[in-house]
């Protein structure tokens, strides 16, 4: 086997881990806007929470994961048909780069979901701001991670 045909392989399985990923974050993201935090009022079949900030901010940030997700999984489905190397390496790290912020997405709709079904005492305040603190901390390992990572050219 060719060095080229060895990176080629490295890639793909890459390729295939990181589509996985995407699926996950995807799939958990759409079943989070019906499995909505505090329910459903049986009178109207509105969300409960629907006036809270909070809950709104999940909504927002939720559906921000699964566009996100989305997307990637899309430049996944372009690099399948596309047979040209600069587009399929065009294609995959878009596709990189929308999965970190669609991970860094659905960990903010978990914070805030979070924090709007818990009671609010100051040290949950603390909390949500270390949990923060070590998502973006880790976004930015992967960010210098990312530029280690090669693919055939």
């Amino acid at each position: 086997m060719s060095e080229d045909e060895k990176k080629k392989t490295e890639v793909d399985e890459k390729e295939e881990s990181h589509l996985l990923v995407v699926a996950v974050v995807a799939t958990v993201s759409f079943a989070a806007a019906f499995t909505l935090p505090g329910g459903y009022d049986d009178k109207n079949g509105m969300a409960i929470l629907s006036n809270k900030p909070a809950f709104q901010a999940f909504f927002v940030v939720d559906s921000l994961a699964l566009v996100l997700s989305v997307a990637a999984v899309l430049c996944h489905f372009y690099t399948a048909l596309n047979d040209n190397k600069k587009q399929v390496i065009l294609f995959l790290e878009w596709a990189y780069g929308l999965t970190k912020l669609g991970v860094g997405a659905k960990g903010v709709a978990f914070l805030t979901n979070l924090y709007t079904v818990l009671p609010h005492p100051l040290w949950d305040c603390h909390l949500n701001f270390y949990y923060l603190s070590l998502l973006f901390s880790f976004q930015h390992y992967l960010r210098r991670c990312s530029r280690k990572i090669y693919f055939y050219k």
